[in-house]
C-alpha cells in the first residue's frame, strides 16, 4: 500500500465556495449541496484540487453569521441533508478532490444545546455543562458589574448576562458576539467533544 501524502496541501489548487450562493439545485435561491455536486466535473476540468467549502452547519434562526452553530455534527436543512453530503465527499474523492470543512471551536451559538444547559446552574457539580463556557463572576457584591474591561473584537463589553430564562448571576464570556459565547478550550470534556467532531 502507498504511503499517504501527508503534504499534499502544499501544492493542491484550492477553490473557496460560498455554498450558500454557489449553485442552486431546487429554485429556493440558496445555493446546496446538490447543486455543488452537480459542478464537481466543471471544478475537477479547471485544475481544482480541493474544495474548501464555508460552514454548512445549522445556525440561529436570524442569524447573520455562518459560525453561530447550534449543532457541529449537523447539516443545515437549506444546504441539504447528511446522505447528500456523503454523496458530494464520496464523488469528490472519486475524482481526486479533497474536502475541506470549516471548525470553528471557539465558540457555539448562544441557542447551543451545551449553552442552554450551562446557564441554567452556577454549580459546576450539579450542572456539568457549566464548565463548558467560561463563566465569572461580577466585581462587586451583587455581581452587578462585568468581572473585567475586556471588549469584544466588535469593541463591545466582552462578558454577557445570562438573563434569558438563565437563574446565573455570573457572566459569560463571548469575544466576538453577545450571541456567540466562547466556550472553554481548557476543559478536557469540551476539548474530547471537539475531536469527536473533528473525527465526525
Amino acid at each position: 500500500r502507498d504511503k499517504p501524502d501527508v503534504d499534499w496541501w502544499k501544492k493542491a489548487v484550492v477553490y473557496r465556495v460560498y455554498v450558500r450562493s454557489f449553485q442552486d439545485s431546487d429554485g429556493d435561491g440558496i445555493g446546496d449541496l446538490q447543486g455543488l455536486r452537480s459542478q464537481l466535473p466543471y471544478l475537477k476540468e479547471i485544475g481544482v484540487d480541493t474544495l474548501s467549502l464555508s460552514p454548512i452547519y445549522p445556525i440561529s434562526v436570524g442569524a447573520t453569521s455562518d459560525t453561530q452553530i447550534t449543532d457541529h455534527n449537523a447539516i443545515a436543512h437549506e444546504y441539504g441533508t447528511m446522505e447528500q453530503f456523503t454523496r458530494l465527499v464520496n464523488e469528490s474523492h472519486d475524482l481526486g478532490i479533497h474536502i475541506i470543512l470549516d471548525f470553528i471551536p471557539n465558540h457555539t451559538a448562544k441557542d447551543h444545546a451545551w449553552f442552554n444547559e450551562s446557564k441554567q446552574s452556577d454549580n459546576r457539580e450539579s450542572n456539568p455543562k457549566r464548565n463548558f463556557y467560561v463563566w465569572e463572576k461580577g466585581l462587586r457584591a451583587l455581581h452587578v458589574d462585568k468581572p473585567n474591561n475586556w471588549r469584544s473584537l466588535y469593541d463591545q463589553p466582552a462578558w454577557g448576562a445570562a438573563l434569558d430564562g438563565g437563574r446565573s448571576e455570573e457572566f459569560y464570556l463571548h469575544q466576538f458576539k453577545a450571541t456567540m459565547p466562547d466556550l472553554n478550550l481548557r476543559s478536557s470534556e469540551v476539548k474530547e467533544l471537539l475531536n469527536k467532531t473533528l473525527d465526525f
